[in-house]
């Protein structure tokens, strides 16, 4: 693949993922304007308890089929491990509901609406394998935009959350239904494959990335947690609603990042170290410089902005947002350090650093939160935020190390004889 394909799809997917982003935040606004503070956080909180489920339920199975570089496993035994794991998640999130003594309407259609984006994402994975980014782009902007119309008008006719939830999950089932028809026509095949040998072993592969991606939503999930234990729902619905524009901003770098998966993870298999580095550290230096962007931005905007989209209420606290901002930069940064790591299929090495994230926000969370409210939790995500970057670079050095020094030899032994 040239240098101009991987600009292409780069491009492909910050379509896709801006268009998904800009909806998603318009939805969470919608809300906001619809409803009051009390209800957003309500839907926070049903994502909160469906999100480290579905995560793991989905074994970042997207990631693994993506630098499946020989093709171990077909699209099928993907997709049927996929739905089996959904239908387990979708159970377990009301079980969850349930005992915490939490209303299951919400939880339920948002993960009903979860099950549906999961198979939706495993298409998305087989066409991502074979560098097909338009036609997951196009699938992106027709479910962002006709999920946003649904959604709107679900909350609007209803006042509920969990309304926009079930609507959203039955755009998701038709443009899967679409993407479905375009892998077809490629001649790749749509069909779940349920083998229990096959299933079973595939997902014992993925089961470390999903411990680390369960354990990561847990993580990002932690700040909510304690602002409803210390503060009440109304703040959870203030923080979900900054911390969604910083997710917003970082739509250009996951576009990025998906983008360079199968390319890091082919220089890898062919044993291209050096092409991989140079990708690796333009990555990153990319990812850091969307960051300070958003920084900046957010320092000398975010006020005014947020009392236009969101109301008073939330254009209080814009001081929040810049410190977000600055922990979303060092993660920008470590996303493509991540990547890499995914790319050369260091699968479990992952989860005791998710672990040590997690530890690392708990205890962090706790005590600025407690002392702070809402910018001391935004503190919390910083200090966490350090301690997964470094983690993460020392991570992917000691996995290259070995091939790195069995290569240095060779090259000695060249150099030599010349």
């Amino acid at each position: 693949m040239t240098g101009a394909s991987l600009r292409r799809n780069v491009a492909a997917v910050v379509v896709g993922n801006g268009a998904y982003a800009i909806c998603q935040f318009a939805m969470l606004a919608a809300l906001a304007r619809l409803t009051d503070s009390t209800e957003v956080g309500r839907y926070a909180l049903a994502l909160g308890v469906t999100a480290p489920l579905f995560l793991f339920a989905g074994l970042k199975l997207r990631q693994v089929q993506v630098t499946d570089v020989h093709g171990r496993n077909t699209p099928g035994e993907f997709l049927g491990l996929r739905i089996v794991m959904s239908v387990l998640a979708l159970v377990a999130s009301v079980g969850v509901a349930l005992v915490a003594g939490q209303p299951p309407g919400p939880v339920t259609a948002v993960a009903l609406n979860k099950m549906a984006e999961g198979q939706l994402d495993s298409l998305f994975g087989t066409l991502q394998r074979h560098e097909q980014m338009t036609n997951v782009a196009r699938a992106q902007v027709a479910r962002s935009t006709l999920g946003l119309v649904a959604f709107v008008a679900a909350v609007a006719a209803t006042g509920s959350a969990a309304a926009g939830a079930l609507a959203l999950a039955a755009v998701n089932v038709l443009v899967s239904r679409a993407t479905a028809a375009v892998v077809r026509r490629q001649g790749r095949s749509v069909r779940p494959e349920l083998s229990p040998a096959a299933l079973c072993s595939l997902a014992w592969l993925a089961l470390p990335l999903g411990v680390s991606v369960a354990l990561g939503s847990v993580l990002a999930n932690v700040p909510r947690y304690l602002l409803q234990h210390f503060e009440g729902p109304s703040a959870v619905g203030v923080f979900a609603a900054l911390a969604y524009v910083t997710a917003t901003t970082g739509t250009v770098v996951q576009a990025v990042a998906e983008s360079a998966s199968p390319r890091l993870a082919n220089q890898y298999a062919a044993g291209e170290l050096g092409a991989m580095s140079r990708l690796l550290g333009r990555l990153v230096m990319t990812g850091a410089a969307i960051g300070l962007l958003g920084v900046v931005a957010s320092w000398a905007f975010a006020a005014p902005v947020l009392r236009i989209v969101f109301g008073p209420e939330y254009a209080a606290h814009a001081d929040v947002l810049v410190v977000l901002m600055v922990a979303a930069t060092l993660q920008y940064a470590a996303v493509f350090v991540g990547t890499t790591v995914d790319a050369v299929r260091a699968f479990r090495v992952q989860a005791p650093l998710t672990a040590l994230g997690l530890l690392t926000a708990i205890v962090a969370g706790w005590t600025l939160t407690r002392d702070g409210g809402l910018i001391g939790t935004a503190w919390s995500t910083v200090v966490t935020q350090v301690v997964l970057g470094v983690g993460h670079v020392v991570v992917l050095v000691t996995v290259l190390r070995p091939r790195l020094e069995r290569r240095q030899p060779r090259h000695r032994a060249l150099t030599g004889r010349r």
